[in-house]
């Protein structure tokens, strides 16, 4: 922990609390566009009278999935400063709870990909209503998991070499 100044300390807290409230709507934002998107490109897709468009259901959903992966991005960029600040403030923060309680587990990893896996399965419908084609249905499933199972070990291995190089420097 550095020495503060009193001027320093608080700016360091507003922009702590300015973080974590961009990080809360942002959360809040991406739910509320994720429910729209979703529901109308299931509505496109499967009308209760006429015929689906499932091309603008899949649009759709791609939105859908880019507002998802870069609002993680930006979240992750958020909560690297935010575990900063704490750590030049010398509290305990959401980090710590992270550290503790979730990061690695398989129930967080799960909840952390549901919505990928929501994606990639509209996803691989759309493309099959479209195409017509299984192969491309299945391809899309396989390819859509297997991006998040190759993420899941990259962060995983990761994780491993954080904590064997802190090991090493204690």
């Amino acid at each position: 922990m550095a020495w503060l100044n009193e001027n320093e300390r608080e700016a360091l807290l507003e922009e702590y609390r300015h973080l974590r409230d961009a990080t809360w709507q942002r959360a809040h934002t991406t739910l509320l566009v994720h429910s729209i998107l979703i529901t109308g490109s299931l509505v496109i897709a499967f009308p209760i009278l006429g015929r689906g468009v499932p091309i603008i259901s899949l649009i759709l959903t791609l939105f859908s999935l880019i507002m998802q992966i870069t609002s993680v991005k930006v979240d992750d960029i958020d909560f690297d400063r935010r575990h900063e600040i704490e750590r030049k403030l010398g509290i305990e923060g959401p980090w710590k709870t992270y550290k503790s309680r979730m990061e690695g587990k398989l129930w967080f990893r799960i909840r952390s990909n549901l919505w990928y896996g929501l994606f990639t399965i509209l996803i691989g419908i759309y493309s099959f209503l479209i195409f017509h084609r299984r192969f491309l249905l299945t391809t899309i499933i396989l390819v859509g998991f297997g991006a998040v199972l190759v993420k899941e070990i990259y962060f995983h291995i990761k994780r491993e070499i954080e904590k064997s190089v802190k090991k090493e420097g204690n």
